[in-house]
């Protein structure tokens, strides 16, 4: 081999060292954001292995959830939960019509608990020993009471809101009504009104639906609670 060709094969070695320290890296710093993230992310593959799970992921799925992570496998002591799983994960491999509106389970508790919401969707990923495709899911499994605190002081800092204002803005955002907000808040209705009128002016929206979908959508939709 000439020298030349000893040269280009070092420095191709070379390339693939450094790309290699790159996507190390890049995963490294993903793992981090990831893991600021109020929702759990599980990757799991169709036999319910788990590949990665983030720290939201590790808090929500206990010894108490309907829905484990024990051995780096998903368990369930809910008869029938982890068959659903494993049907809906076949379904949207297929690419089954209608999956996109159906792939969310309710994972319910005990104690009076609100129930976990699991969404599941499909990835693709390569096997790094036999560089064959395989098929993975991400689970995004959400607690719908966790880090209300910290949403509400992400709104109060975006939107320049009152504390009570933010405490209203995070319960609509989270489905209550107007009587509900009331009653949760210990304050009349006509208080909550106007509470989302001053909303609406500070959020530059025009109506309760548009308040709700902008604040669902926002930053404080994804902030944990530490």
């Amino acid at each position: 081999m000439s020298k030349a060709q000893s040269a280009h094969l070092y420095g191709a070695d070379v390339t693939q060292y450094q790309l290699s320290r790159a996507k190390d890296s890049l995963e490294t710093i993903l793992e981090g954001v990831l893991d600021h993230l109020a929702v759990g992310i599980v990757v799991a593959d169709p036999g319910l292995s788990v590949h990665y799970a983030n720290r939201a992921a590790l808090r929500l799925l206990t010894q108490e959830a309907p829905l484990r992570i024990e051995d780096g496998v998903l368990v369930s002591p809910l008869l029938g939960l982890l068959e659903k799983i494993k049907v809906l994960m076949q379904a949207l491999n297929e690419g089954s019509a209608g999956m996109a509106m159906q792939n969310v389970l309710s994972l319910p508790r005990g104690n009076g608990a609100s129930a976990l919401e699991l969404l599941t969707a499909p990835i693709s990923d390569t096997d790094m020993l036999s560089q064959q495709p395989i098929r993975l899911f991400t689970l995004f499994v959400l607690d719908p009471t966790q880090g209300l605190d910290r949403a509400e002081l992400t709104l109060c800092a975006l939107y320049e809101l009152t504390p009570t204002e933010g405490k209203v803005a995070v319960l609509l955002s989270r489905g209550y009504r107007i009587a509900e907000v009331a009653r949760t808040l210990s304050i009349g209705m006509p208080t909550v009104r106007t509470h989302c009128q001053n909303l609406y002016r500070k959020t530059c929206t025009g109506s309760q639906g548009e308040l709700i979908r902008r604040l669902a959508s926002g930053v404080a939709s994804v902030v944990t609670h530490h």
